[in-house]
């Protein structure tokens, strides 16, 4: 366990912030890591499927690199992974045992923007992206508050350079993102999908934040407009559901 969780919590299921693996769990166990943010300084930790049974934890205490925390989102391209920090930093480290390479530092600090949430995935052509989320807090009713998305904002990197550099559009991809890991999808393969939207759902702005979904939708990138996405009935179910709601990709297997 992480250090820290040895005291039983009420709600310890909580303190994994975000997680990705690196290969199919059932197609391709051997090749399977799975790594989390977690705890109050969302620290990374991994483990090697059916081959490690400690974690591993990427806490800093080997100073590979100063303040590798307050991570995001992480995810796994071409043999890296790559995490996104709360100042913009992008981080790149591969697994290939128990330890873990040098962390590249690609993209450095930058000072951090009010209430925004980044998430970061794989677009067209392998290419790294970044999206932000620009959140604010408005009164309910006396006393009580709700997050509401404000608008998006979309960056390629560029490597070279070491920068993040802003889009005005997706292209022909639509991006899903909240608290399961970001997807980007060809919209022709899913039915009623858009392209150059991001399809977002309510996830948790850090461990404590156990409030009913009411921050769902979609948004255009180009437009830089809100649509309307779910039926009255199924917003009604969302809003009264206390388990926030996750993004599905089901992919079917079948030995004939």
């Amino acid at each position: 366990m992480p250090p820290g969780w040895q005291n039983p919590l009420k709600r310890c299921e909580n303190y994994v912030f975000k997680a990705t693996i690196s290969a199919d769990p059932i197609s391709n166990p051997e090749d399977c890591i799975v790594m989390v943010a977690h705890m109050e300084r969302l620290e990374l930790a991994f483990i090697r499927l059916g081959k490690d049974t400690p974690w591993t934890y990427m806490d800093g205490s080997d100073n590979i690199v100063p303040g590798c925390r307050m991570i995001q989102e992480v995810i796994y391209i071409e043999q890296r992974f790559y995490a996104v920090g709360y100042f913009n930093e992008l981080l790149s480290f591969d697994v290939t045992s128990q330890l873990y390479s040098k962390i590249h530092v690609i993209v450095p600090e930058d000072k951090p923007i009010g209430q925004v949430k980044r998430y970061i995935f794989e677009g067209e052509g392998k290419k790294l992206f970044m999206v932000q989320r620009y959140t604010d807090y408005v009164e309910v009713e006396e006393g009580f508050h709700n997050r509401v998305t404000k608008k998006f904002r979309v960056f390629e990197l560029n490597s070279a350079k070491g920068e993040w550099v802003e889009k005005n559009s997706l292209g022909d991809i639509a991006v899903f993102v909240g608290d399961n890991s970001s997807i980007s999808v060809l919209p022709s393969s899913l039915s009623g999908c858009r392209s150059d939207c991001i399809y977002f759902n309510q996830d948790r702005d850090h461990i404590a934040n156990l409030s009913p979904a009411h921050d769902f939708g979609a948004y255009n990138v180009l437009e830089k407009s809100f649509l309307q996405t779910y039926p009255a009935h199924v917003e009604k179910l969302i809003k009264r559901s206390r388990q926030l709601p996750i993004w599905v990709i089901p992919t079917l297997y079948f030995e004939l």
